[in-house]
């Protein structure tokens, strides 16, 4: 059977040189699976990668492989090991090219953007530009704690300050708890991820943060609760027109990834700074 890939091992290993380049505009599936590569490749003594591979959102026939055509074509290209041409698989990529790294430069790493803080600061450091104490608040009832959770760990892993108030009780421990959530709800938070269920839509503490991350939303008129839905249970101060990821169709991993982009969407992913 052959690929409808396009792509063949071998040719487009040369590195960028002083010599012309064309004018490619990189897609944001282009720079989806740039970044993808150089998280890859980035670990010493990881030289090669199989096709085909999972970019997360993106399948690999309809979307990833016209990505790596139009980077393989490119004058000079944006990855090396592979040209354009019909072949079985499994295609061999041997890393991306000094334009690739440039372009991951320019564009910055996911891993590590978010809201005030330019795309080479890690996550932990980032922290938005007004002062914001988390990058993003959780806020769920009792009995979604076992997703939430595992969202929190995640999230944890590339460096996102999140407050979780399971993971807070020592800080939380002897002050007022109604005013401490207010606040962290309404002023020390980039964003709150709120995920609704039926459960939460009737709880006295979920009431309270629904509260005041809504009254925030309203003050500001922006993408600040980023509502995830267990269940279709009308909610209360919330716009129903708002948009929302269902939890059924994302692991806690995956949602976490998700996060992490919509964070870079809202703060702006910039160059890495000089260092």
């Amino acid at each position: 059977m052959r690929s409808s890939s396009g792509l063949q091992p071998g040719a487009a290993n040369k590195r960028c040189s002083g010599g012309p380049r064309d004018n490619v505009w990189v897609n944001d599936d282009m720079r989806k699976v740039l970044r993808f590569l150089s998280e890859h490749f980035s670990p010493p003594g990881v030289h090669h990668l199989n096709t085909p591979f999972t970019v997360e959102g993106l399948p690999f026939e309809e979307q990833v492989a016209p990505a790596l055509r139009r980077l393989a074509s490119a004058t000079p290209p944006y990855i090396s090991g592979v040209e354009v041409d019909q072949l079985d698989y499994p295609v061999v990529i041997t890393g991306l090219t000094e334009r690739g790294w440039e372009e991951i430069e320019r564009v910055g790493d996911a891993r590590y953007a978010a809201p005030g803080g330019p795309a080479g600061l890690p996550l932990a450091q980032a922290i938005a530009s007004k002062g914001s104490t988390f990058q993003v608040a959780l806020s769920c009832a009792s009995e979604q704690r076992w997703y939430v959770l595992r969202v929190a760990s995640a999230l944890a892993a590339v460096g996102i300050v999140y407050f979780y108030d399971e993971e807070q009780r020592v800080a939380l421990w002897g002050k007022n708890q109604v005013e401490e959530l207010q606040r962290i709800y309404s002023d020390a938070s980039s964003a709150v991820v709120m995920f609704i269920s039926s459960e939460y839509a009737e709880k006295s503490w979920p009431i309270h943060e629904r509260r005041a991350s809504i009254s925030r939303a309203i003050r500001e008129r922006r993408e600040y609760v980023l509502p995830v839905r267990f269940d279709d249970t009308p909610l209360p101060g919330l716009d129903p027109d708002v948009s929302y990821l269902k939890a059924e169709d994302f692991t806690p991993e995956q949602l976490a990834g998700a996060i992490a982009n919509k964070l870079v969407v809202l703060g702006g992913a910039v160059p890495r700074m000089p260092t």
